[in-house]
C-alpha cells in the first residue's frame, strides 16, 4: 500500500534525524576505535582530545625522542594467525577473518545475512552500526538498529532504481589519524537502513530505507533484524565489545616512553652535555656546529675551559621498566614470547607448559566467541532458505 507523499517526507526526515542522534550519542565510541586504529598502524603519540578529535600531541622540546617502537601491530596479527587457525575447518573461513580483523581492532563486528536469489553473508565494520541503545547487551536487546553506509549515486540507481541528487560525503578512512583527514566521495549519498522489530503499529517488523533526501522502501521485515554481533571481549552493559588494543594502548604508550627517554640518555651520553661560564665562548658557533671531531674550542682567557658535565651510567630502573612493560604487553594480547621468557627467566619445562596452557584457555573465549555468532549466522541463512525458497 502506497503512502501519502507528506507521510513520506515525514518519515524521512524522522529517519534522518534518528540517524543523527544515534551518531552523537556513539561518538566516544568512534574515537575510541579511530585510536584503536592509529595504534596498530603506528601512529602511537595520538590522543584523544576533549574537542572530539584524534590528533598527534606535539613535543614539549625539540630534543624530545618522539620514536614509536611498536610491538602491538606484530601481537594482533599473532592473535588474527592463531584465530585463523581455530576457525580454518568453517566453511565460512575467508568470511570470518574479515570479521576478526575488525573486532580484534575495535572490539566489534557485525554480519549481515541478506537475501539476493540465495542468501549471502557480509561482514559490516562498527562504524556503520548504529542501535536504538547503547546500554543493550545483545542484539535481541534492541528494538531498532541502523545500517549506515555511503554509495555513490550510480550505484544507488542500478541497485534501487532511485535517481538521488549527489553530494560530498565523509567516509571513513582506515588510513585517516585524525577527524580532518577523513576522506570525501564525490556525487554520493548516505543510505540508511532501519531495521525495526514487530510493534503495535507494525506487527510484522519494518524495514525503512532512506537515501539523502528520499525514501526508497518501507515495509514489512518478516525475516527479523538481520545481524549477528562478534566482539573481542563483552562489556556488561554495552552493546559494542572492547579490543584487545584499547587495553594495551597505555602500556605500550608507557614502552615507547622508557625506550625514548633511554634513546635521549644514550644521546647525552655519546654527545655530551658541555657546562661553560657565561661569555666565555662563541655560544652561537658552538650551537650551531656542535663538538665536530678536530674542533677548536676557544674560550677567554681568565676564565674556566668547558668541562663536560658527567652523565652517569644507563639507570638499570629503566632496562628492568622496559622488560617488565614488553612481558605486560604480551600478558594483554595473550601472545607471550616464550622463549624470551625462558632467556630472561628461569622456567621449567613444566611451568613453560602450564603458560602455554593458559594462554590457550585465554584465546578459548574468544573462539567460542566466533563460534557462537557463526551458530547464529547459519540460523539465520537457514531461515532465510525457509521463507524464500518458493520463490
Amino acid at each position: 500500500m502506497r503512502k501519502k507523499n507528506t507521510t513520506n517526507i515525514d518519515l524521512v526526515h524522522e529517519v534522518i534525524k534518528d540517524f543523527e542522534n544515534r551518531k552523537s550519542t556513539r561518538r566516544a565510541l568512534e574515537l575510541q576505535w579511530q585510536l584503536n586504529i592509529d595504534f596498530l598502524r603506528g601512529n602511537q603519540n595520538n590522543y584523544i582530545t576533549k574537542f572530539d578529535t584524534v590528533v598527534p600531541k606535539g613535543q614539549q622540546f625539540y630534543w624530545q625522542e618522539r620514536e614509536v617502537y611498536n610491538h602491538l601491530t606484530p601481537m594482533i596479527e599473532a592473535r588474527l594467525g592463531k584465530l585463523a587457525v581455530e576457525c580454518a575447518k568453517l566453511d565460512m573461513q575467508p568470511i570470518v577473518e574479515r570479521a576478526n580483523m575488525w573486532s580484534e581492532m575495535t572490539g566489534t563486528a557485525f554480519y549481515k545475512t541478506i537475501w539476493d536469489n540465495e542468501p549471502k553473508v557480509v561482514v559490516c565494520s562498527p562504524f556503520e552500526i548504529y542501535p536504538d541503545q547503547l546500554t543493550a547487551e545483545d542484539i535481541s536487546e534492541v528494538r531498532s538498529i541502523i545500517h549506515a553506509k555511503v554509495y555513490r549515486v550510480s550505484e544507488l540507481e542500478r541497485i534501487w532504481g532511485v535517481v538521488v541528487e549527489g553530494q560530498e560525503v565523509d567516509v571513513f578512512d582506515i588510513t585517516a589519524s585524525n577527524r580532518k583527514k577523513r576522506t570525501s566521495m564525490a556525487n554520493a549519498a548516505v543510505v540508511i537502513e532501519r531495521y525495526e522489530r514487530p510493534s503495535i503499529a507494525h506487527p510484522d517488523g519494518r524495514l525503512v530505507i532512506v537515501a539523502g533526501d528520499k525514501l526508497i522502501f518501507s515495509g514489512a521485515l518478516p525475516y527479523g533484524i538481520p545481524f549477528v554481533r562478534q566482539c573481542c571481549e563483552i562489556i556488561a552493559g554495552c552493546f559494542y565489545g572492547r579490543s584487545t588494543v584499547e587495553r594495551a594502548i597505555p602500556v605500550q604508550r608507557a614502552y615507547n616512553a622508557v625506550k625514548n627517554r633511554k634513546a635521549e640518555f644514550l644521546n647525552r651520553l655519546a654527545c655530551g652535555v658541555l657546562s661553560v661560564e657565561e661569555g666565555s665562548i662563541d655560544l652561537e658557533s658552538l650551537e650551531n656546529d656542535g663538538l665536530a671531531p678536530g674542533k677548536v674550542l676557544v674560550y677567554r682567557q681568565g676564565t674556566n675551559a668547558p668541562k663536560f658535565v658527567d652523565t652517569g651510567t644507563m639507570p638499570s630502573e629503566l632496562e628492568r621498566e622496559e622488560e617488565r612493560l614488553l612481558r605486560e604487553l604480551e600478558a594483554i594480547c595473550g601472545v607471550a614470547n616464550f622463549q624470551h621468557l625462558s632467556e630472561s627467566v628461569s622456567l621449567s619445562g613444566v611451568a613453560l607448559q602450564i603458560m602455554v596452557e593458559q594462554e590457550s584457555q585465554r584465546m578459548a573465549r574468544v573462539v567460542a566467541q566466533i563460534m557462537r555468532s557463526v551458530e547464529e549466522v547459519k540460523a539465520q541463512i537457514q531461515r532465510l532458505q525457509e521463507l524464500f525458497k518458493g520463490d
